[in-house]
């Protein structure tokens, strides 16, 4: 029993009335996990949670409902495969009947994928820029990008990239070179990315795939020779015309 003073100028006490009974308080648990586009946007912050749910009822059958948030540490839960389903399931509608890719096997296929990190790209934000330490090489699955790259004599050359499939900066699986060009998004895009340290582990372990990286390698080192050769007969098989081009460009500068 509690006691309290009345209002009059001699204290006296008197009881107070028992509490009330506390109303029963029901509790539920309900499983809450990010969406799909969340985990694929919040990956560096990903987190699951309990949300707890607490009813309680009143005498005036009058329900609130508390909820609140109770973290769990990632090392207690299952891992998470919505981002790896959502990265193979866009890399195998994208690039599966590309060239390369449909050469894989399944097993090559997704180990390949396995090995990449997807990353998407905002209008105008840069994938890579001049002078920057090349890490890693990229292959296009949506979106446009557009890679400039400056030559002399030619000058600047701009060219887009809009075909899914499209490998971009493989060279620098070698080596981490200076990159000579600059690449920016057009519009959304989305890449995956294979960084050099990934590559060479599959390579050291004698994965197939990284054995069919190399060969699609040397194709493009190829091709870069053939553009490189193409520009010295520009240069050297028309000595006039580069000397008049020069010329122009001293005369301007």
């Amino acid at each position: 029993m509690r006691w309290k003073f009345s209002s009059s100028r001699v204290p006296r006490l008197r009881p107070c009335a028992a509490p009330a009974a506390r109303p029963p308080i029901r509790s539920s648990w309900d499983w809450h996990a990010p969406s799909g586009s969340d985990v694929a946007g919040r990956t560096s912050a990903l987190k699951r949670c309990f949300w707890t749910r607490t009813t309680i009822s009143t005498p005036l059958r009058v329900n609130f409902t508390i909820c609140s948030v109770a973290s769990v540490r990632p090392e207690l839960l299952t891992p998470d495969s919505s981002m790896q389903t959502d990265r193979h399931r866009l890399a195998r509608e994208a690039l599966r009947a590309r060239p390369f890719f449909d050469t894989l096997s399944d097993e090559e296929f997704e180990r390949l994928i396995d090995a990449c990190d997807l990353r998407t790209l905002a209008p105008r934000e840069v994938l890579w820029a001049v002078g920057r330490q090349g890490q890693s090489c990229y292959v296009l699955i949506s979106g446009r990008l557009e890679q400039s790259l400056t030559r002399q004599p030619a000058g600047r050359k701009v060219t887009q990239i809009d075909r899914p499939g499209t490998f971009m900066a493989l060279s620098y699986l070698v080596k981490p070179w200076r990159h000579h060009s600059s690449t920016i998004a057009l519009e959304r895009s989305v890449v995956l990315k294979l960084d050099r340290e990934r590559f060479e582990a599959m390579f050291e372990a004698g994965d197939a795939v990284a054995f069919r990286l190399v060969d699609e390698l040397a194709e493009a080192l190829v091709q870069e020779m053939r553009d490189a050769n193409e520009r010295l007969h520009e240069v050297f098989g028309n000595p006039a015309e580069t000397l008049r081009l020069l010329r122009r460009r001293t005369r301007n500068a």
